[in-house]
């Protein structure tokens, strides 16, 4: 849109979606289900956890002084190489770890599909079947459903 930023259909526009236009006949989907009491306990969530406290606290230098960015760009390499299920599913953790921590929302199941393409560059391209609560509201114990669908997947 070639529109300067003072016209007034910038008022009407509520959110605008991004699309990348990816080869079809070069990437595959990656389904990744998220359950909160099943994968709580998986070493890669944990992993993504600290990873978020450590963004969270602005803390970057480990007790034993390694970096913690150098620490997480080392394990998403690895995973990346050797295993695209468990990447997508560390992605997956840090993404539910990241909307617990920063906006006191708890996942509690999602499915997350992610695109890999041969360039080795990854998408979350759909996420669904969402049931999530807000910790900030203990006592609303009702979990909530949202349906977040690509438009171009259906």
């Amino acid at each position: 849109m070639m529109k300067r930023k003072i016209e007034p259909i910038w008022k009407e526009i509520d959110y605008m979606q991004i699309y990348t236009k990816m080869k079809k006949e070069h990437n595959y989907l990656i389904k990744v289900e998220f359950k909160h009491m099943r994968d709580r306990h998986n070493p890669l969530y944990d992993k993504a956890a600290n990873y978020i406290y450590y963004m969270q606290e602005d803390r970057d230098i480990d007790i034993d002084g390694f970096s913690q960015a150098t620490e997480e760009d080392y394990l998403e390499e690895k995973l990346k190489k050797t295993n695209q299920f468990e990447y997508c599913q560390y992605l997956t953790y840090k993404l539910v770890c990241y909307l617990d921590s920063y906006c006191k929302t708890r996942v509690k199941e999602m499915i997350a599909e992610f695109a890999w393409e041969d360039t080795d560059l990854v998408y979350l391209v759909n996420a669904y079947r969402i049931f999530f609560y807000n910790l900030a509201q203990v006592t609303d114990y009702a979990l909530r459903h949202v349906n977040i669908v690509n438009q171009e997947e259906r």
